[in-house]
């Protein structure tokens, strides 16, 4: 029986493997509904498609439970007032993606902060 020896120039090593997805900090997927209702919003100012666009997002609204953005949508159908209502609607979805993206920056950075503790 022969015995090899294995030295270190003849090991191969394995490739690199990038940083893990936890370190790198990402932007929030909004789904697909999130961003049809989004355009819904935003076509909500034209004033042809607004009727539409507002039956479109207020469906949604509901479908996700959320009363407040059904009856924004609601007041939308309402004309020239309605328009405040898609403008409060768009600032109040812009205001939840910026909440969405800042826990998930939180999220992000939590590991490194634990480490950096130890």
């Amino acid at each position: 029986m022969e015995t090899r020896f294995v030295t270190q120039s003849s090991r191969v090593s394995p490739p690199r493997r990038p940083a893990s997805p936890a370190a790198q900090p990402t932007a929030p997927v909004l789904a697909w509904e999130d961003q049809v209702q989004a355009a819904a919003d935003v076509l909500g100012l034209i004033p042809i498609l607004n009727i539409p666009a507002e039956i479109v997002s207020g469906l949604i609204s509901l479908r996700k439970k959320d009363f407040v953005g059904f009856g924004l949508s609601v007041a939308g159908l309402v004309p020239l007032q309605g328009e405040a209502a898609v403008a409060l609607k768009i600032a109040r979805t812009a205001q939840q993606i910026a909440k969405q993206n800042r826990t998930s920056q939180n999220k992000a950075h939590q590991p490194q902060n634990i480490a950096q503790a130890a």
